[in-house]
């Protein structure tokens, strides 16, 4: 597939020196943009100093799933032979075939765990290789924003794609390739894959026209599984316009955006996020965000990990030891008030929840086995207990319950004062 040339510069364009930098805005970086403006700097600006253990692991087997999809094409294969694919990753390992700028640093550690993934991949996973289309495809697409001093500005946007399947002449299939050790639950991707879903319909959407859905597939190779999700044609309006203002975002954070920020200047465009990435940050000291605030994304060493894990353990027991305690208590006393700045009724104790059980096998058994004996017919709803019971948790009290409860217990009382004096 031919790159597309990438469009002039407009004399009056609002953010040329931006689009000098970046003719083309690639996927990762725009992925990882969405998540924190500053970390896309500290990627942009030290990445290429040092990579992470994970991330080279990520790059190997990226490389051995495209060479293992070929090899399989090639043989018109469905699957691929244990042997064969620990032959492809070990030169796949030697890197031999890569640009000096892109070899990436394999302890034996991780070519222990690339092994076993490799084999797993062949023997757990097979595919319809007479669909495949593409290995390692770069797509090409044109966006457009608004110039404010008129007219548009085309911007080319690129990603690459790991794999594309056509299975039928209206639907392709994009396989992204997931190293993670979290599987997310059943028909449901990842975080970043509703970017990449997005992001990858609209290059092939817009490089295919006869294509009017795809899928993206995540294929978690840890568990040989797979999270799907698809989109359609008719939602392309739609998602070229959210990728367009991201793009004009980024075009200005990276025209204007100064880091660190000049003293006494305003606050800079490029601005912390705290989330799971922070883990993957190449500059955590240099974040503004202190380590604690970080949430999810404080551990940037093995020694960290340890430490947090061992703390974990103690604050789970704590936890535990704390909720037996305040379930006492609230059985005693009833519910706890909880300091709630949006919802002051807020409140830890027992409620009544009312739930509905299905019958089970048994019963089912049974209801049909006296229905025979008897000749009736079984009554579905008859078959359902409506069961309440107590569950602790934190929970609003709703101001009309605590009312119609207080009238409830009102009429109750003088009812009994009445049967005591005799009335």
């Amino acid at each position: 597939m031919p790159e597309l040339d990438i469009p002039p510069i407009p004399a009056d364009a609002p953010y040329p020196r931006a689009m000098e930098k970046f003719p083309k805005v690639r996927q990762s970086r725009l992925a990882t943009f969405d998540q924190c403006s500053l970390l896309s700097y500290f990627d942009e600006e030290y990445r290429r100093d040092w990579t992470s253990h994970p991330a080279a692991r990520g790059t190997i087997l990226h490389a051995f799933a495209a060479k293992a999809l070929h090899a399989m094409w090639q043989a018109e294969e469905r699957q691929i032979d244990q042997e064969v694919a620990l032959s492809i990753l070990r030169e796949c390992l030697r890197q031999a075939d890569v640009p000096a700028e892109d070899v990436v640093n394999i302890p034996f550690a991780q070519i222990k765990d690339l092994r076993w993934v490799a084999v797993k991949w062949a023997t757990d996973n097979e595919f319809d290789i007479q669909y495949l289309a593409d290995i390692e495809q770069r797509l090409d697409a044109v966006v457009t924003y608004e110039n404010p001093r008129g007219g548009l500005i085309e911007r080319v946007i690129t990603g690459q794609l790991d794999a594309l399947f056509i299975p039928e002449p209206t639907w392709a299939v994009v396989i992204d390739w997931k190293d993670s050790w979290n599987l997310p639950k059943p028909k449901s991707l990842s975080d970043e894959g509703y970017f990449q879903q997005r992001f990858y319909a609209v290059l092939v959407l817009l490089t295919y026209p006869s294509i009017d859905r795809v899928t993206l597939r995540e294929h978690y190779v840890r568990f040989s599984e797979t999270r799907d999700a698809t989109v359609f044609r008719s939602q392309l309006p739609d998602m070229l316009e959210e990728i367009s203002a991201l793009v004009e975002r980024w075009d200005r954070t990276w025209e204007e955006g100064q880091w660190p920020p000049p003293e006494g200047q305003p606050p800079s465009l490029f601005t912390p996020s705290p989330g799971a990435h922070c883990n993957f940050c190449p500059r955590p000291a240099s974040c503004p965000i202190f380590p604690a605030a970080r949430v999810e994304g404080a551990i940037t060493d093995a020694e960290t990990a340890e430490r947090w894990a061992a703390e974990q353990i103690v604050a789970k027991a704590a936890v535990k030891q704390r909720d037996k305690a305040l379930k006492a208590w609230g059985s005693a006393r009833g519910a706890i008030p909880i300091k709630h700045a949006k919802d002051p009724k807020r409140q830890l104790g027992y409620r009544a929840v009312t739930r509905t059980e299905r019958p089970t096998k048994e019963k089912l058994e049974q209801a049909i086995a006296l229905a025979d004996q008897f000749g009736e017919k079984i009554d579905p709803e008859s078959l359902y207990e409506t069961r309440t019971q107590t569950r602790f948790e934190e929970h609003s009290r709703v101001e009309e319950d605590i009312v119609a409860e207080d009238a409830k217990l009102a009429e109750a009382l003088e009812e009994s004062m009445r049967r005591q004096h005799g009335e």
